[in-house]
This record gives structure tokens, sequence and C-alpha cells, in this order.
């Protein structure tokens, strides 16, 4: 790329960023310097792109925004007109990425560029204000383009900028501070107070109530707690941007202001929401904490006094919404799906980086495999995936350091984990075993059956015949309690049926044991398909005989009319 130096081309808007021109660092295997930046205003405020020069000499981008950083490169797009973009930029409404064939494209939908899919995550209209120091184009300043984020399952990061027909494609990363390893960074806290953004005091321009901005680096909006009006905090006269009308307050079991300690970070509570979702028409509500760090936020969230701690993640799940259970995939975990319905904000106070107003929706839908979730948020314009992890109220008691116990939790949250897992896991052991000593049981027993045949013999049954009846020869059964098994067959029946009345008789007692065995079997077509039912061959088990010498007296009975063997 040709660089051109235009040094300070028009004003910049000071803020609290600790890089500058001259910063140095290293990312993945290449070290670079920072040789310049623009300033693009969007919706909540404004964020920085640092322009860098890496040892190779290709130049980067370096996106700064709340705290989050992108580290991208410029690319070149295969196809460039199967892009387009709608939006009316003097009205600034939303935008509307389209394909080639006109069809609206929104956050969440998935496209392919370059052969790679990507999921869209924000549409956004931005302008850039201001730039200076080495950028790799002629800046004028004053355009305004729309801004299509991208991002994958393999925690790519990516974004069409089209201020330009075609667009340009920059993609990348989404990296923490520390993995740039910075080096002749600003002093953060002169950055601070020459930028205004030191904690300050103000009065609530609506009831004049005390308020206090922490982060202000940070902050976009504050919600009075005192009468619920919402102030634009960029705005120099603290213009009132909506109001939370609503006779419960909602005070919240954790004070804003707090600070905790979670995963190794301290945060400061700055800001506290209550959302619910109406389901059959009963509501479903629960707490949000928005907990801040200079290095990132994530959401402490509280339902039926159980608590979870969400963070954005990087990337998108893969995800399934057509299967016939849903789920979710991401780092190597299968989510299934749990539930889905509309939220709603009810009332919220305290710091947000973006303009919350009452009755914001969005579609919300939970995947779940304790003690995890993953959490997605979906409007036209944008999604967020967050993951979630179940917390026991005692560890959110211990990172407050709180001196009276949270409330029990109610009934079991959707990723609590089973509180009898150990229980079931020692019962799961002694299952198994006993079920592996009742096989050797089992094997030891049969092992010691006789299964053996005493007796078989072929008879005639004649339906003319004057004495149809019969007895067997003796025949000696051993063991005491066993099981005899009696089976006839007769392969010549043929649409008709025999019954053999059967009485098992000791020679000694003459104690008879009675059963019954009848043999049918019928067959035939029907609509020129064939059909058959029944058998030439039964069986029945006498149970529990004792050892000695037996007959078999038979009766049988049958509408046959030929000799039946």
């Amino acid at each position: 790329l040709n660089l051109e130096n235009y040094g300070k081309v028009s004003e910049l808007q000071d803020d609290s960023s600790p890089l500058q021109i001259g910063t140095t660092g290293r990312y993945l295997d290449r070290s670079f310097s920072i040789v310049g930046r623009i300033q693009l205003q969007y919706e909540l405020g404004f964020w920085n792109e640092w322009h860098f020069i890496d040892n190779k000499d290709q130049s980067g981008w370096i996106g700064e925004a709340m705290g989050q950083y992108m580290v991208t490169r410029l690319e070149k797009i295969d196809n460039p007109k199967l892009l387009a973009v709608a939006v009316d930029l003097e009205k600034k409404s939303n935008s509307l990425l389209k394909s080639k064939d006109n069809h609206p494209r929104f956050a969440g939908d998935q496209i392919y560029i370059n052969n790679k899919p990507w999921t869209i995550r924000e549409i956004s209209t931005a302008t850039c204000i201001s730039g200076e120091g080495e950028l790799p184009f002629k800046f004028d300043g004053g355009y305004t383009a729309v801004l299509v984020d991208l991002a994958n399952s393999s925690k790519d990061f990516a974004t069409l900028d089209f201020s330009e027909d075609p667009p340009f494609l920059f993609v990348g990363d989404m990296v923490d501070f520390d993995d740039l390893h910075f080096q002749n960074l600003k002093d953060l806290r002169f950055s601070e107070k020459r930028a205004g953004k030191e904690p300050k005091s103000i009065s609530c321009t609506s009831c004049g109530g005390p308020l206090t901005i922490n982060f202000p680096q940070f902050t976009n909006t504050v919600s009075c707690q005192y009468c619920g009006s919402v102030l634009d905090v960029t705005n120099p006269e603290l213009k009132i941007l909506s109001e939370f009308k609503t006779k419960d307050k909602h005070k919240p079991t954790l004070s804003l202001g707090a600070k905790c300690k979670l995963y190794e970070k301290d945060y400061t509570v700055i800001g506290y929401m209550r959302r619910s979702v109406t389901k059959d028409k009963i509501l479903y509500p629960w707490e949000e904490y928005l907990l801040y760090n200079p290095k990132g936020y994530i959401w402490l969230n509280c339902t039926d006094n159980h608590w979870m701690v969400f963070a954005p993640i990087k990337g998108v799940p893969t995800a399934n919404f057509t299967a016939f259970r849903p789920y979710a995939y991401f780092d190597n975990l299968k989510y299934p799906h749990f539930q889905s319905g509309e939220g709603k904000v009810d009332y919220a106070i305290g710091e947000f980086y973006w303009r919350v107003h009452q009755n914001d929706k969005a579609q919300l839908v939970d995947f779940v495999t304790a003690p995890y979730m993953l959490s997605l948020e979906k409007t036209k314009s944008e999604i967020i995936w967050t993951k979630g992890e179940y917390l026991p109220k005692e560890k959110v008691e211990e990172a407050f350091q709180l001196t009276s116990p949270l409330l029990l939790g109610i009934g079991i949250a959707p990723a609590q984990p089973n509180p009898l897992q150990k229980v079931w896991k020692r019962n799961w052991k002694i299952a198994v075993l006993s079920l592996i000593a009742g096989i050797i049981f089992q094997i030891g027993y049969c092992s010691k059956t006789l299964e053996k045949n005493v007796f078989t013999k072929n008879f005639t049954f004649v339906k003319d015949a004057s004495e149809k009846s019969f007895v067997t020869d003796s025949f000696h059964l051993e063991g005491k309690d066993k099981n005899v098994q009696i089976e006839i067959k007769s392969p010549t029946l043929d649409n008709h049926y025999i019954y053999y009345a059967i009485a098992l008789i000791n020679s000694k007692t003459d104690i008879a044991l009675d059963t019954g065995i009848e043999l049918s079997y019928y067959h035939g077509v029907d609509d020129g398909e064939s059909w058959s039912e029944g058998s030439a061959k039964e069986s029945i088990i006498v149970e529990d005989v004792d050892e000695g010498d037996y007959y078999l007296r038979i009766e049988p009975e049958s509408d046959v009319s030929s000799p039946l063997n």
C-alpha cells in the first residue's frame, strides 16, 4: 500500500485510550508499530481504528471499542458483486445486507465470502469523523459507511466496510489486551484526567437526584435510580432519552458500586436490569448485573435466587436450529436446546454501554450443558452470543465478601449441576457391582441345570378312534424343584387345531400336575396376499417338580378328519 502522512487532518475526540502513535507491540510471530488512526462515531459513541505496520512491511488495523480489541488485515473479495447494501444514510435507518438476488440478510444469517462461511453478528452505520498519522488512503473525513461485523465457529473475526464499491473486507481475530504485548503506552491516568474520564458526579436533569458516573470511558447512558430517566452522558447537556415508568422499583440484591473478584479479575457493579419472558401468559423475571473491568465486562444473572455469570465469546457456536432437538456446539461441547422466548427490559438503573429503554426486546435462545449455558440474543441488526456458568451462592458471597448470606435458590436452575451427583455415582457403582454379582450367580446356577431330554415318542391321533386318550411310558426326573418343559409338534397340522389336556403324574404318589397345550395353524390368500397365523409346535413349562418316576396322561381333541402325527 502507498502510505501518505497527512498528520492530524481534523479534530480528534479526546478519549482514554492507552494507545498512541508510536505504541509498539507483538502479535503471533510479528512485531508492529502503530503509525496512524481514524475515529468513527456511531450510535453508542466513538471507537478507534489504529493503523499499524509490522516487521514485514505489511499493514493492518487494531480496532478498539469498549475494552475489546480486533486485529484485522485487508483481504481481496473474490466475487464482490455478490454483496450489496441498502441503507438510507440520511435517515440513519437500519442497514440491510443484500445478496445478488436482492434477498435481505439480517444478523444471525450465514453468508459465504471467498468460499468461507461467516455469520453476521452486527449491521451498523458509522461516520469517520477524524484521523491522524500515516494512513493507507487519502483521508478527507466525514464519510458515512455501513459496516457488517462477521464471525465464524473458528473464532475468526471480519468486517465488511461499504464505504467503497466494491466493499472492503478486513479479516482477523478478536484478542485480549495482554495478547498484544503493547509498549510505549500513554499514561492512562493522565489520559483519563485530560479527557474528563475520571469518575464524576452529576445531577439528573429530570429530578435533580445525585448520580455518579464511575467509568465515563465506557458508559454511554445512565438510568436514574430516583425517577427512572435515562440520560445520554455523551451529550454535554445530559439529554433525556427515555424514562422507566414502573411502580415497582425492584431493589437490587447487589448495590451499584459493589466490588467483587471473579476469575482472578476485579469488577465493579455499574448497572442493574430487571428483564422478563412471558410464556403461556406466565411472567418469568430475572435480574442482570453489569460488572465492569477496564479490560472487559461480564454479566451476573440471578433467577429465583440462582446465580450465573455470563461473558461474551469470540466467534459463534455451530448451531442447528432445524434438528428435532436443536443444539449448539462450542469448544468441543454439545449444548442441547433448553428454551426460547422474547425477552424484554422492565426496569434499569445505573451505567450502560448502550442506549437502554424500557420494553427493549430481543429473541432469546438458551442451550444448556450443566454447569454451562450458551445464550443467544438476537435482533434484526445484531446477535450476541454469551457463555454462562452456574455459580453456587457461596461463591457469590465470597466474591463480594457479603456479611449476610444470600437467599437459597428456589427449585433447580437450568444449568445447575446435579446436587446428588456424588450419591448417584456411588449408587451407580453399587448397581454395576450388583449386576456383575447377579450375572455370576446366574451363570453358576445355569451350569447346574441338567438340560436333559428324559422322554421322546411319536403318537398318532385318529378322530374316529374309540379311545383317543393315552398314557406314556414311565421316565425318571432327577433333582429337586426342577422345571420340566413339555413340547408337542404336529408337522402335518394344516388349517386345523388340536388341543392336548396333559397331566404329569408321579408313579409313586399318584400326584398329578395338570396343564394343557393347544396347536393351531391356519393360512390362506386374501385379496391376492398370502397370510398365516399360529404354529404347529408349542411348549409349556411345569415348575418346581420333585425328583421321581413320572408318566404323562394325554387327552387330545381336534377338528382334523385324517390321522395326525
